[in-house]
């Protein structure tokens, strides 16, 4: 992992590929794309909101790799999703789209490290003149910053 924007972009690749979400706009929140004003289709934000970086157990020690003790960190990343709607739908198909994208996140044969996701209730904003629903994905990962031959 070069940045943690990575764990971001590679969620938005993931599901912007997937047929059952080709009538929705995947964008990351910290990039120039915005969602327009009004809302005219669905849109989902994807961003980081949190990082937490703490040592891991055994002073970071992950274990020994191809003769090499590896060391690291555990990093818990909150990414943050928004997901849009506009007035002429049910603002109840928020919990539709939370459903999908939630049942993608957590296939078998996905890399993410998935602790938990959770969305808010359905509201109404007038700003942009969509519903528009809060939610959170929470990911653990361990990264490797140092290694030590192991001495024979």
């Amino acid at each position: 992992m070069n940045s943690f924007i990575e764990i971001v972009e590679t969620i938005k690749d993931h599901l912007s590929v997937l047929d059952e979400f080709e009538n929705i706009n995947f964008i990351i929140s910290s990039t120039s794309s915005k969602v327009p004003n009004p809302i005219n289709k669905i849109y989902v934000t994807l961003g980081i909101d949190q990082i937490e970086i703490s040592q891991g157990a055994f002073s970071g020690y992950l274990g020994i790799l191809e003769d090499k003790e590896i060391y690291g960190d555990l990093n818990d990343i909150n990414v943050g999703m928004k997901i849009y709607l506009p007035k002429t739908m049910d603002g109840e198909i928020c919990y539709d789209v939370f459903s999908k994208i939630y049942g993608a996140l957590l296939e078998e044969d996905n890399n993410f490290n998935i602790q938990s996701i959770k969305c808010e209730k359905v509201n109404y904003d007038s700003k942009v003149s969509a519903y528009t629903m809060e939610c959170e994905i929470k990911i653990s990962t361990l990264v490797g910053h140092e290694e030590i031959e192991e001495q024979e």
